[in-house]
């Protein structure tokens, strides 16, 4: 039963965790061509109409009402920057998660229960990207997909050492 849920394990780890670590690649391709700086001064720019009491649902320029969708589609520099070093991490503590559950020791519970937190923030964190047709999965998808992998896998290994506690106390 034991090896069972090892492979188990082993079949969602390479899910969850290829989803987190490949999500900074899809974000990273979704965001490309996104200049910040020019995000930063038409920030700046509504930002000053806004002080000035214009109400700028009612304002008639066409780059004002563009600026204003542009800005409320893209995702903050953290956002971006944030998700796929997150991604990279949990793909990495879900490596040593799948190890240490292999080699039985105690710390698989801590593990697990960190990897299930991270992959959460992760999935909170990540943001949605609408695109083309031909640039892949959302982001969010990405990482909800990441999520239940890695859930399911942490789940997986702290089965698997509960098994070998009842097994070394049985014999």
């Amino acid at each position: 039963m034991r090896i069972l849920v090892l492979v188990i394990m082993i079949l969602t780890f390479l899910i969850g965790g290829g989803s987190s670590s490949l999500l900074k690649l899809n974000v990273d391709t979704r965001t490309k061509n996104i200049d910040y700086k020019e995000l930063a001064e038409t920030q700046i720019k509504i930002d000053k109409l806004k002080a000035e009491g214009i109400d700028l649902e009612k304002y008639d320029d066409p780059t004002i009402t563009n600026a204003l969708e542009v800005l409320e589609k893209t995702p903050s520099k953290w956002q971006v920057t944030l998700t796929g070093v997150l991604g990279i991490i949990i793909g990495i503590v879900s490596l040593f998660m799948v190890v240490v559950a292999f080699m039985k020791k105690e710390i698989v519970k801590k593990v697990s229960i960190s990897v299930i937190v991270l992959s959460a923030l992760l999935w909170l964190l990540t943001p949605s990207i609408e695109a083309g047709i031909t640039s892949g999965a959302n982001p969010k998808n990405i990482a909800l997909v990441a999520f239940v992998g890695l859930l399911i896998a942490s789940i997986s290994a702290f089965m698997s050492y509960k098994m070998h506690l009842k097994k070394a106390v049985t014999a």
